[in-house]
């Protein structure tokens, strides 16, 4: 079974998501490479020469083809909310949505220095009032998630002992 990490971009659905397909055993993938890998270009590359609406359509075209890998994928933030992925996902795998409240996104995401195309140069109550607005618009496809964990102020060895069981239930692994 294919599993995907939902969630905000800076919630670890690539950290956690290396951390968690080597504690099932399972293969890793990132959607994001999987996509700069396939247009020869990086994230933001794409978003500016082609703009948002060209990266979904690559993004879903490069989603389906995860169907039946028996991997854990991480994929992009938006991913969830944009031409049924969701309802996909969840027909063809188990959701796994990462929450963590915004405070500790912005933490994140101020400090590890990774290109984010949607984010420009927003800095304190400009990326804090946009992380917001863009999670109250994702919340509705990320709450329709298998499973929700919230990993706001947990340390990676909890997220992955209390997640790695709750995903063999619910996969039957």
């Amino acid at each position: 079974m294919t599993i995907y990490l939902i969630g905000m971009m800076g919630s670890g659905k690539s950290y956690l998501g290396t951390k968690l397909a080597d504690a099932l055993d399972k293969p890793f993938a990132d959607l994001d490479e999987r996509i700069e890998k396939r247009e020869g270009k990086t994230i933001a590359a794409i978003f500016k020469e082609h703009g948002q609406p060209y990266f979904r359509k690559t993004e879903t075209e490069t989603l389906r083809l995860t169907q039946n890998e028996n991997a854990l994928i991480a994929t992009g933030g938006g991913a969830p909310c944009h031409d049924g992925n969701m309802n996909w996902m969840n027909r063809y795998g188990l959701t796994i949505y990462l929450q963590v409240h915004v405070d500790t996104l912005m933490e994140r995401l101020q400090s590890n220095g990774t290109e984010r195309p949607m984010l420009g140069d927003l800095q304190g109550p400009e990326l804090k009032n946009y992380l917001t607005n863009l999670l109250a618009e994702r919340q509705p496809f990320y709450e329709e998630a298998g499973i929700i964990y919230d990993t706001t102020n947990q340390d990676e060895d909890k997220v992955i002992n209390d997640l790695v069981p709750q995903i063999l239930e619910r996969a039957n692994l």
